[in-house]
């Protein structure tokens, strides 16, 4: 049997009821009340007085009707409407890209994360997959190139790839996925040892990746994500690692319509494309094609970390992603900058603005892991 998650705290939205929806800049709500009524009900006039009719007969004595009594007007008492509230519920969501679940045209079945390292070099593009992530990582390693973390768990891709090789960065990075499914190319003895040691399913060439003749070697390896999934074994199902707003509601922020940064030796590209509700990614001044077209996501979060020297190999770099540090959030149009803390490899990052936990849409999310001490970031 797979492990039990641990339990998703961090997927839960406000909802409102009693016709009443959440705030859309808000970044968390609390319970309100609709003011009393001051207005007072309607009133009833005076009823008609009528006049003494005399009736007079040459055969009958004559008769006199008494005059009707005037009835004083009443007023109704003010009434006092119930007050609504607010009540936060639990929203069932996908884990990874918090989608809500209606049971009917979305649903999911609980599996584990599953993390395929894919390469990013000229020959390696385009690569396959990319756009079936649920969450992207893009990381620094040898040369000042980067290299994807492509994590998979709603949705499938076969084929994905090229597959590379592991590094000792991963370990810490993907701690807190509960006990995920790793496929990669292989490493050098310290990665290998150190990947060994989280106890996670490591799946490598001989779990069913494939060679594809048209691309040269080593830009060439494949798996499936089906075949990678029937081999999980007892991994554990994915957890939640970003917030999300409540259904219905808005990103809070400013508006941005462009984003320019330098991750690495590579300057990318992300513009917002408010008809498709997407921000379309480049790299080295081109679109970055896929195999089934433009890398796009729903929200691009620029965690700013440092890093160090793997202790596997004196020439690759490692991301910090323990501590704090400044994040710049873009989400569905809108540009929030806050803080990132994490001090348990097992938490995810804990991502804050003015002292609230920042809210992405949801959808798929690229994490940029940029070099806190030499990057360049503008936006528009």
């Amino acid at each position: 049997m797979r492990k039990h998650p641990r339990p998703i705290t961090r997927a839960t939205a406000l909802v409102a009821v009693c016709g009443f929806a959440v705030s859309a800049g808000a970044f968390s709500a609390s319970a309100t009340s609709e003011p009393p009524s001051s207005e007072p009900a309607a009133s009833t006039g005076p009823a008609a007085t009528t006049d003494a009719v005399t009736t007079a007969t040459t055969q009958a004595p004559t008769t006199t009707v008494a005059p009707t009594t005037t009835v004083a007007p009443t007023t109704a008492a003010p009434t006092t409407a119930a007050p609504t509230t607010t009540v936060p519920i639990e929203v069932e969501r996908q884990p990874l890209t918090g989608v809500p679940i209606d049971g009917t045209f979305i649903t999911y079945t609980p599996r584990p994360a599953l993390i395929v390292k894919i390469d990013n070099v000229g020959s390696a593009i385009p690569q396959a997959g990319l756009n079936q992530a649920d969450i992207v990582f893009e990381e620094i390693v040898e040369g000042r190139a980067t290299r994807f973390a492509a994590v998979f768990n709603s949705t499938e891709s076969d084929p994905v790839g090229p597959i590379r090789s592991g590094r000792t960065q991963d370990v810490t990075l993907f701690a807190s996925y509960n006990d995920p499914v790793f496929a990669y190319s292989g490493g050098n003895e310290g990665v290998n040892a150190a990947l060994a040691s989280t106890g996670w399913t490591l799946l490598t060439q001989g779990n069913g990746m494939f060679r594809d003749g048209s691309r040269p070697a080593p830009h060439n390896l494949f798996g499936n994500t089906s075949d990678f999934f029937a081999q999980a074994g007892e991994s554990g199902d994915a957890v939640a690692q970003f917030e999300y707003i409540a259904p219905g509601a808005e990103v809070a922020g400013s508006p941005v319509a462009s984003i320019d940064l330098q991750i690495g030796g590579y300057d990318v590209g992300w513009d917002w494309d408010a008809t498709q509700g997407l921000f379309l990614r480049s790299q080295l001044g081109t679109p970055h094609q896929l195999t089934d077209g433009q890398a796009t996501a729903n929200t691009v979060i620029v965690l700013l970390v440092p890093y160090g020297t793997s202790p596997a190999a004196a020439n690759s770099p490692e991301a910090q992603s323990l501590g704090s540090g400044d994040v710049v959030v873009y989400s569905n149009g809108s540009k929030i900058e806050g803080t990132w803390t994490r001090s348990d490899p097992s938490e995810p990052f804990a991502l804050e603005a003015g002292g609230e936990p920042i809210l992405i849409a949801p959808g798929r999310t690229w994490v940029e892991l940029a070099d806190a001490g030499n990057f360049g970031l503008t936006d528009a």
